[in-house]
């Protein structure tokens, strides 16, 4: 019994101390999160308040890297990440890094697969891979994808019709509407 009271005695600064480590730990977690999002707020409001002028690509890049911090540090306990990391990936397809955007929206889906950004990521990487990098069966995939799980999507009925145009240059479809539009005229 003695030794129990002696074992108690010495274990219990070391439980004070990983208590008030706790407590100091997660103080820090919240400073570093309002830092990050007032960071990021910041470079948004640099960015996005002057859309007429040219886009200064290095304050796009050091947004996305704040934007995938935020969800790197905090993906697990908060929802703001799954929208820094779409957000991420709509700076990249502007930027035209698509490889990058598709790593993004992978994570996106894989993370957050119930997330209301779905049905625009499918569209987003079924373009990706149909305008950019030629992937005419991943393209086809995203889109078929989309159509089943998001039928009810605003994206479901463009997602159709980009199958149907699917690896199909400008002329080619313009020739298409146009023998629709003189059958339809008949």
């Amino acid at each position: 019994m003695r030794m129990l009271k002696i074992f108690m005695i010495a274990l219990m600064p070391a439980l004070l101390f990983a208590s008030c480590n706790s407590e100091n730990k997660s103080k820090d977690e919240a400073a570093s999160k309002e830092a990050q999002m007032q960071a990021i707020n910041e470079l948004e409001e640099e960015l996005f308040t002057d859309i007429d002028g040219p886009v200064n690509k290095d304050s796009a890049r050091l947004l996305i890297k704040r934007y995938v911090k935020f969800a790197d540090d905090f993906s697990k306990e908060d929802s703001l990440a799954s929208n820094y990391l779409f957000k991420a990936a709509r700076i990249d397809i502007a930027l035209e890094a698509h490889n990058a955007a598709l790593k993004r929206l992978k994570r996106l889906e894989a993370t957050y697969p119930e997330s209301s950004y779905m049905p625009q990521v499918l569209i987003f990487r079924g373009t990706i891979y149909e305008d950019n990098l030629k992937d005419y069966n991943k393209a086809e995939k995203a889109y078929r994808r989309l159509m089943d799980e998001y039928p009810d999507s605003e994206f479901a009925d463009d997602a159709e019709m980009l199958i149907k145009t699917l690896g199909k240059d400008l002329n080619e479809i313009i020739e298409e509407f146009e023998k629709q539009d003189t059958t339809v005229a008949s």
